[in-house]
């Protein structure tokens, strides 16, 4: 089955992974004339559906589940998590939710993951929020860096959406030795 384009999946994963408005997909689902060329006959069972109904949501999944690629979202929010920190090192909830993904599968965020999102965590449970030294939040920004590149650059790719129930990766990491080097946690 034939995948939507990318922008033709964000508003739907607008209102699946973030709580959107689903009176707005309603509206840009009738506005939007190529969601028909893809969806077919699903594009006729999804105009038909009453949004305001509580388990609209439900059916809109079904429906919409063949034609998106979740790990575009994951990618897309982990890129943006990333442009964050750079812009934001000292973000504890970013960095909290970086730790999350890594224990979620995404061990490529190792070194970032653990000596930074890991610390947060437990600040952000503590309520303390002391934050980190200056070299740290500079190796922050480093570190978010080296991983949104090699995102962008399709070096670090995901294969799966992040899960704690499955102890393997999920993804494949295309970067050099020295890339993985540089950004892993020592030992890993």
């Amino acid at each position: 089955m034939k995948k939507l384009p990318l922008e033709l999946q964000l508003p739907f994963f607008k209102v699946i992974m973030e709580n959107g408005s689903l009176k707005d997909l309603e509206n840009w689902i009738y506005q939007e004339s190529s969601l028909s060329e893809v969806l077919g006959d699903d594009y006729f069972e999804l105009i038909r559906l009453e949004f305001n109904q509580k388990f609209a949501l439900d059916d809109i999944q079904r429906i919409i589940y063949p034609y998106i690629d979740y790990t575009n979202y994951y990618s897309l929010h982990l890129k943006n998590l990333l442009l964050s920190l750079q812009n934001k090192p000292n973000d504890f909830e970013t960095l909290a939710e970086i730790y999350q993904l890594y224990c979620k599968g995404y061990y490529f965020l190792g070194k970032l993951a653990i000596d930074y999102g890991l610390c947060a965590e437990v600040e952000l449970i503590e309520k303390s929020e002391n934050g980190f030294s200056k070299d740290a939040l500079n190796e922050i920004v480093i570190l978010s860096k080296l991983l949104y590149k090699g995102l962008s650059d399709n070096k670090i790719v995901l294969t799966e959406c992040p899960d704690y129930d499955k102890d393997t990766e999920h993804y494949q990491d295309f970067r050099s030795k020295e890339e993985k080097r540089l950004t892993d946690v020592i030992g890993q």
